[in-house]
């Protein structure tokens, strides 16, 4: 009987061990941090800044929602992006938060925010850019020529530690 009631106790223990590695490794799990973003608006508008002169600089309006799923609050450091154009290459952006929320932004843990960013990206001008009477038909037309369509605009969230969550938003496409 005392072999059989060590093994029980020997049995419980490893259990017992097992399940705190489990729940630990869960814990770890959900207190790294991790950032996702989501389109706050299906259409990613915009407008030409400058739509006579060379080269053409198009500002995109990105609304979104960033998400923290740690269980820890996490800090944004800063905010970088790239455009894809028609060739699939993609373009560096300057980005430009909204005056609201400036940097850095302390997210609290399993919460939203709201953020919305500006990119601009400068495209070189073309002879039919002349005729546009206003910035958003300077803007349509150079979108359709160099920007890829539907537009997709590559948002890198940089956070504490310089860790880089980076992830791809597309506008619902326009119709024609």
């Amino acid at each position: 009987m005392d072999a059989l009631t060590m093994h029980i106790s020997f049995g419980v223990s490893v259990i017992t061990a097992l399940f705190t590695f489990y729940f630990w490794l869960i814990k770890a799990r959900r207190e790294r941090p991790c950032l996702k973003i989501y389109q706050a608006d299906p259409q990613l508008g915009g407008f030409a800044q400058s739509s006579c002169t060379d080269p053409v600089k198009l500002v995109f309006e990105v609304k979104s929602v960033v998400a923290n799923y740690s269980s820890l609050p996490n800090a944004l450091l800063g905010v970088e992006a790239k455009v894809k154009m028609r060739d699939g290459s993609w373009q560096d952006a300057e980005t430009r938060l909204d005056p609201k929320t400036p940097l850095p932004i302390n997210i609290p843990a399993m919460q939203t925010m709201r953020l919305d960013v500006s990119l601009t990206i400068a495209v070189p001008a073309v002879p039919e850019g002349q005729a546009c009477r206003n910035t958003q038909e300077t803007f349509a037309l150079y979108r359709n020529r160099f920007v890829a369509q539907p537009l997709e605009v590559n948002i890198g969230l940089v956070t504490l530690g310089e860790k880089l969550f980076a992830y791809v938003l597309t506008s619902a496409k326009r119709a024609a």
